[in-house]
């Protein structure tokens, strides 16, 4: 009885084992399922969170380019008047860009103001 109850005993333990290494399976992948969903979410968030302060600050960051430097008193000018449009917290860079022939080019955000004599000749082009 005693070799019976033995193998018996050894049997239920093999099969415990058995259900706690499936439970355990199933319990990994349960959690690695949410893991991965947090992650995967945690990216998408962090994702959204970098868009909105990079529009943040291009909306209050302005680049004014110009073929040529332009004089301190009509940086002032065009400091001003950005002021105007979009408030005194715009960051205001200048860049010299002799691309652009003559004019300028003013990005703020997504707004492009384009008085180049680059963009002037692009446009006539465009109609001939």
């Amino acid at each position: 009885m005693d070799g019976l109850r033995g193998s018996q005993h050894e049997s239920d333990l093999r099969a415990r084992r058995v259900a706690l290494n499936v439970s355990g399976a199933a319990l990994l992948l349960a959690l690695g399922k949410a893991a991965v969903g947090f992650t995967t979410g945690s990216i998408a968030v962090l994702s959204s969170l970098r868009r909105i302060v990079r529009l943040d600050r291009d909306r209050h960051s302005a680049l004014v380019e110009t073929a040529t430097s332009l004089a301190d008193d009509l940086r002032g000018d065009v400091q001003a008047g950005l002021a105007r449009l979009y408030g005194s917290g715009l960051a205001t860079s200048f860049e010299t860009s002799p691309d652009l022939i003559g004019g300028m080019r003013i990005r703020v955000g997504s707004d492009v103001y384009d008085g180049s004599v680059r963009a002037r000749l692009a446009a006539i082009g465009s109609r001939l």
